[in-house]
Formats: structure tokens, sequence, C-alpha cells
């Protein structure tokens, strides 16, 4: 009898396993495995509203502080001015903090499972024009995942990849950022 319990716990431990690693298996090769774990547990989060692109033709020198070595970047505590993507340079607009923000575990938890995403439709064609993003960040590593909600594209920055965006997720994660970037003057009471 307990030979046969022990055997039901192994295969559902083993029929779980494959469930979860099926559900997030498409999202992590999309963000790639360190990416996907920083997006999942990160201890800090920010959200950042982009600007139009810029073409540059050398990113790392505009994001560096001028006594930096070359390939690190201005530190965490000055505000990023810019937000470099292949060779286009998105102007960072806004930025906050929403580690604690209402929704964000949500937010990252869906961002590595399979349903927050359209994996049947034809990805729409021409470059993205990225409006969101968020950096996820643990020390020195980071990932930066970029938005652009009118074509419901998701894409990892330092990469060629882009992904579809369920309508649904979509709507969700931009009502989202709304929430984190709109104007003072509408979230606090009228005054009388």
């Amino acid at each position: 009898m307990i030979v046969a319990i022990f055997a039901v716990a192994l295969a559902s431990v083993a029929v779980s396993t494959w469930y979860h690693y099926q559900g997030a298996r498409r999202p992590i090769e999309l963000w790639g495995s360190p990416n996907a774990v920083l997006v999942a547990q990160a201890p800090r989060i920010d959200a950042l509203r982009l600007g139009r692109p810029s073409s540059s033709a050398s990113p790392q020198k505009e994001d560096q502080p001028p006594d930096a070595q070359p390939g690190e970047s201005a530190p965490s505590d000055q505000p990023r001015e810019r937000l470099f993507v292949g060779s286009h340079a998105y102007e960072v607009l806004a930025s906050k903090d929403v580690s604690t923000a209402h929704g964000i575990t949500n937010i990252r938890r869906a961002l590595v499972l399979d349903p927050t995403f359209d994996w049947t439709s034809p990805e729409p064609g021409g470059h993205p024009h990225w409006q969101f993003a968020l950096e996820f960040s643990d020390h020195d590593r980071s990932a930066t995942l970029l938005f652009d909600f009118d074509s419901r594209q998701v894409g990892a920055a330092g990469t060629h990849k882009t992904g579809l965006l369920d309508p649904t997720a979509s709507d969700d994660i931009q009502k989202f950022f709304a929430e984190q970037f709109e104007p003072a003057a509408q979230s606090t009471p009228a005054a009388k």
C-alpha cells in the first residue's frame, strides 16, 4: 500500500512538472531563460513610458556616464534618458518603480505563461513602435520587456524576437501602464 501511494505521488509530481513546463515553454523561448527568471523573480521592476525612437550610431556612448568603462551603463539611481533597442534610441519620457504596484505580480506571472500570448495569429509586419517597457533588475542583471499596444507586440530588448499578446492580456497590461502614468491631477480629488 505504501509503495502504491508513493508511486501515485511520484506520478503526480511528474505530471505537474510536465504541465507547468508545457505552459511556460514558449514564453521562455521568447525571452530566453535568464530573462524569464528575472521576469518571474527580480526584486525591482521599473515601468518606462517611451517616446518616439531616433537612430543612434553609438548607443553605449550616450547612455554611459563620462567615467564609465566600455559596456557599462549608467548607475540605476540616475534617471535614464534613453533606452536603446537595436539601432534605435527611445526617449524615456517617464519612469516609475512598480515593484509593489497593484497588479504587477499578476503581470509578471502572466508574462511567463502561454495563455498570455496569441501563438496562432501571424505577427504584424514592420518594426514595432515600442510605447512602454518593464525593466526587471536584480543587482547587476536586468531584462527589459517592450510593449507596442497598437500591434499587441511584445519583445525583449537585446533580441529581435517578438511575440503577440492575447487581446485581453494586452488590454490588461495597457491599463496597468495607464494607471502608473496617469496625470496626478486625475488621481487626486477635485478641490471644492
